[in-house]
């Protein structure tokens, strides 16, 4: 469940993603990963369960990452199957995966990665949330992938990255991509990171968003 009410924010010091209810605590001395059975986020006091196959979306309602195997609050149209009776609840701060470009897009425009409300990271408060307020995205620790215990983290700590082909984030660049391919991206639908708008985007269209790949 994963934070209900409010949505999960990235520790400042830590730099793992944790409660925004609780800061500093997250699961109390365990490290976020996601479960490939249930597809949710939880602590990593379950040693090799990580989220092989499916991407995350987030359930409108209660607010928490969740994956798309959960029939009844997210589905394949990268939209919620509640959508149709709770659509003012979907804001441009409920972002999801989508499962054929495999971008992050907004709720809001499906397919085409919500013009108005791009993601970005709070500087301050190191969560999520809409590009409206732009200039703020934590310039100061880029996350990455842990190699070993496959958790997100700050980029503090260059050289720790998942070596089984999750995505990290490029020192020089500073855009996302796939550790086994570093300096290329988006070889399957990754998406980078604007070094300038400091947007999540695609790395074939710069400066567009990721339409196509």
């Amino acid at each position: 469940m994963c934070d209900r009410g409010r949505y999960v924010t990235m520790s400042p010091i830590l730099h793992y993603i944790q409660g925004y209810n609780n800061p500093g605590m997250c699961d109390r001395g365990g490290y976020v990963t996601m479960s490939p059975i249930l597809h949710y986020i939880q602590g990593y006091n379950n040693p090799g369960m990580c989220d092989r196959g499916d991407y995350v979306t987030m359930s409108p309602i209660l607010h928490y990452i969740q994956g798309y195997n959960n029939p009844g609050m997210c589905d394949y149209e990268s939209d919620t199957a509640l959508s149709a009776i709770f659509k003012g609840i979907i804001t441009q701060e409920c972002v999801t995966m989508s499962p054929i470009l495999h971008y992050i897009q907004g709720y809001n425009n499906p397919g085409m990665c919500d013009r108005g409300g791009y993601v970005t990271l709070s500087p301050i408060l190191h969560y999520i949330q809409g590009y409206n307020n732009p200039g703020m995205c934590d310039r100061g620790g880029y996350v990455t992938m842990s190699p070993i215990l496959h958790y997100i983290q700050g980029y503090n700590n260059p050289g720790m990255c998942d070596r089984g082909g999750f995505v990290t984030m490029s020192p020089i660049l500073h855009y996302i991509q796939g550790y086994n391919n570093p300096g290329m991206c988006d070889r399957g639908g990754y998406v980078t990171l604007s070094p300038i708008l400091h947007y999540i985007q695609g790395y074939n269209n710069p400066g567009m968003c990721d339409r196509g790949g």
